[in-house]
């Protein structure tokens, strides 16, 4: 092959890699995007305030305390991004829904998440050994015909993504009811975590949603329980934990967000 002829193969290779680059960091930017302060607007200061008063009896010392990040938005929902520096996205519209018992609930589901989950070991073992067998499929799949290997490989490799993406679900499934009973356990009481869990359906009711029952592939691909057997989890636990009650932190973490 000529010189000119590899020289323009390695620039095209060059350029394809430098817009797959620029694309991958503008999706992670678009996606770390709901996790960041977005402008500080009138009130905000009461707002943290009023978050606090209801997070500060939960926290639990010895725990990292999450910093607060308020943000605008559609729905009135709050998210967590657990981690080393955990961080609590509120949407401001959270703060006008009428139940202060549904906020608490919110609040220290939230929180919950903060904490190591049980299943994170369990989450780096399966994917271990969906690795291994993938590294096995390769092994037994081997043949000296390309076409037939290649599309062994193939199928090995589709199984082997599905596989773990139907099991990490089932995990955030798991997960979500862990961070329940744990935050009905912050609480002392189950009844903060189920207003919050009736308040969600009967926001999904106003957006025409059905949020108690399962279409039959959410039985594999949905990310949260149906509030229906979220309820009846925690009905069916009447005595709850009280994780941390021995021990609370009275102060937050100090910071722009998170106020003193």
């Amino acid at each position: 092959m000529p010189v000119a002829a590899l020289v323009a193969l390695g620039v095209l290779l060059v350029l394809v890699f430098v817009f797959v680059f620029v694309q991958f960091v503008r999706a992670f930017a678009r996606m770390c995007a709901p996790f960041r302060a977005d402008r500080p607007q009138a009130g905000d200061e009461e707002r943290l305030e009023r978050i606090w008063s209801e997070l500060r009896p939960l926290l639990v010392a010895g725990h990292s305390v999450p910093t607060v990040v308020l943000r605008d938005g559609p729905t009135s929902t709050a998210l967590c991004v657990p981690g080393m520096r955990p961080r609590l996205v509120i949407r401001r519209g959270l703060l006008e829904q009428p139940s202060a018992e549904a906020l608490r609930g919110e609040l220290a589901h939230e929180y919950s998440h903060t904490f190591k989950p049980p299943t994170a070991t369990v989450v780096v073992v399966a994917l271990a050994a969906l690795l291994v067998a993938d590294f096995a499929a390769m092994v037994i799949t081997a043949s000296p015909h390309a076409p037939l290997r290649a599309i062994s490989l193939i199928v090995a490799w589709v199984v082997t993504a599905g596989g773990g993406h139907v099991l990490i679900l089932w995990l955030s499934r798991r997960e979500e009811l862990r961070a329940d009973r744990h935050a009905a356990g912050l609480l002392g009481s189950a009844g903060p975590v189920i207003a919050m869990l009736e308040q969600m359906r009967a926001d999904c009711r106003a957006l025409g949603v059905d949020a108690d029952r399962w279409r039959r592939s959410d039985r594999l691909l949905a990310t949260h329980p149906p509030l229906e057997v979220r309820v009846r989890a925690l009905s069916r636990s009447p005595e709850l934990s009280h994780a941390g009650s021995a021990s609370v932190v009275s102060r937050p973490r100090t910071g722009s967000e998170s106020p003193q």
